[in-house]
């Protein structure tokens, strides 16, 4: 770790490498198997507690961050809920404040994709179709999001459109949209 000049601790880039250190840099520091410290990092049962222990410092001491994009990577998954929205709306800025609650509650992030006049709502969705989102909400008009969404339906677990015009999701309780 490193403190800036405000104060605050930073992690401390690897070797002066550039790059933040991974689960082979702590496995190399401590001299144990990337599978143990992959275990470790977990929390999985196995490991000694002498090897917690050793790895959970040397992540400490090296500024180990997990990397949460090459977690869901491997588990087919992204858990991220795009999000098409205006920054001027006032309602809709509100709308995402509460949805950052909601969505961490269930464990899942928020891809944001602010709609410009230079940016349009094909080219947001594009964007956050790249992102691999899993759910789609946007405050369009329907027929703009209808144009944009195309083939969103059949890879997507829910589309959310319009201002509560239409909301639908798996497992959504009558009454709870």
């Amino acid at each position: 770790m490193t403190t800036g000049v405000d104060g605050a601790r930073t992690p401390r880039k690897y070797k002066g490498s550039g790059r933040l250190p991974t689960m082979q840099d702590i496995a190399d520091h401590v001299g144990v198997s990337r599978q143990l410290v992959s275990l470790v990092m977990r929390d999985v049962p196995g490991p000694s507690a002498e090897s917690r222990e050793r790895i959970l410092a040397a992540a400490s001491e090296l500024g180990y961050r997990p990397n949460a994009s090459a977690r869901l990577l491997r588990q087919n998954r992204t858990r991220l809920i795009g999000e098409v929205f205006e920054i001027r709306h006032p309602f809709q800025v509100r709308f995402m404040e509460r949805l950052f609650v909601r969505a961490a509650e269930e464990g899942f992030g928020l891809a944001l994709g602010p709609r410009t006049v230079e940016r349009s709502t094909d080219v947001v969705v594009a964007e956050l179709m790249e992102q691999r989102v899993e759910a789609l909400a946007a405050f369009q008009s329907g027929s703009d999001v209808e144009r944009s969404v195309g083939g969103l339906r059949s890879r997507a677990r829910g589309v959310a459109r319009g201002m509560g015009a239409e909301v639908r999701r798996r497992q959504c309780p009558r009454g709870r949209g």
